[in-house]
């Protein structure tokens, strides 16, 4: 099974967050259809990308639905695949790092 491809819009030229986003989701594609993929996983991002295809209202809206899919692709594949996007563990463990073990550190020594 192939993975779909994103309808062209020509309405949304003047959003550049917009652009910037399908541009990111459309590299993730292209990325995707490089590997292969199980039939189940290629079935789920296809039924994303329909879900984006079919929005039609507001560019806010389509662009809500481009990271909520895209989020949502990237979980599947890195529980599934165990294939994460480069830094993934390296940005994940910062947070805890600093959360964690730095705003603590810094309030005993700063008191």
């Amino acid at each position: 099974m192939e993975i779909k491809e994103l309808n062209k819009r020509p309405e949304i030229e003047q959003d550049k967050r917009l652009i910037g986003s399908l541009s990111q989701f459309d590299n993730l594609l292209m990325e995707l259809r490089k590997k292969e993929l199980p039939e189940e996983i290629v079935k789920s991002i296809n039924n994303g990308i329909d879900q984006i295809n079919s929005v039609s209202e507001s560019e806010k809206e389509l662009r809500k639905q481009i990271k909520k899919t895209q989020t949502s692709i990237l979980k599947l594949i890195e529980k599934k695949l165990k294939l994460v996007t480069k830094n993934h563990y390296r940005n994940t463990w910062l947070a805890v790092g600093m959360a964690a073990f730095g705003i603590p550190e810094q309030l005993v020594i700063g008191f």
